[in-house]
């Protein structure tokens, strides 16, 4: 790999940043990473590369086998479902929150904006980060601290499901629709049709991922 220029900002935030965008975009599930190649690529110590590794470890992206290295972490058919089910539970308090506080849903009508638009064939890296980006905004605008720590906790091993998602369905910009579909509920202070259709476009996810992992498996 090649040598990339970290942002100045913390050292272990820069590689935990750049390594975290590699783990999503560039390197393969199950694929071994060593401090070796690690530090030829980002150029810094051992000991913040341990405390790199450490953190995207505690966050579900690698794993660490004992005797054998660590790891990228690969996605399964039960992982997604329990990943995304916990995701809908928080998505769906926040989208209660934000009605009951009345607070303002101007970006996430940006972001949902800008996915009815994209297009995924031409960009798909760049439609996955908006898609993650609404969501990460969906539960912000709860105001509510809580939710998300809870969400932070996870949200490294959602981005991986759908990161790892395009080995096994195609993009889809079907996601843009949706999303205005639950801001419009949002809109009408329905919270009740807001998490129904939050919930249908997680378990539709769910599906196409199921089906996607049965059919490469041949089950």
């Amino acid at each position: 790999m090649d040598t990339l220029q970290l942002k100045t900002v913390s050292t272990v935030d820069a590689v935990c940043e750049a390594l975290e965008h590699d783990i999503f975009f560039n390197l393969t599930p199950g694929e071994k990473i060593t401090e070796n190649s690690l530090n030829q690529r980002y150029g810094v110590s051992r000991n913040t590369l341990r405390e790199a590794i450490a953190y995207l470890i505690s966050s579900g992206v690698l794993v660490k086998i004992a005797n054998r290295g660590v790891f990228v972490r690969e996605i399964n058919r039960e992982d997604v479902r329990e990943i995304f089910s916990l995701r809908a539970l928080i998505e769906a308090e926040a989208i209660k929150r934000i009605i009951e506080i009345d607070a303002p849903t101007d970006e996430l009508s940006e972001k949902a904006a800008l996915l009815e638009k994209a297009k995924p064939y031409d960009n798909w890296n760049e439609y996955v980060q908006t898609d993650m980006d609404f969501h990460s905004l969906l539960v912000s605008a709860s105001k509510s601290s809580r939710l998300c720590r809870i969400y932070d906790a996870i949200k490294g091993e959602v981005m991986l499901c759908i990161c790892q998602s395009k080995r096994h369905i195609p993009p889809t910009s079907v996601n843009g629709v949706s999303h205005k579909e639950i801001l419009d509920a949002v809109a009408k202070k329905d919270a009740t049709l807001a998490s129904k259709l939050l919930r249908k476009h997680i378990e539709s996810a769910i599906s196409n991922y199921e089906k996607g992992f049965d059919e490469e498996n041949g089950t």
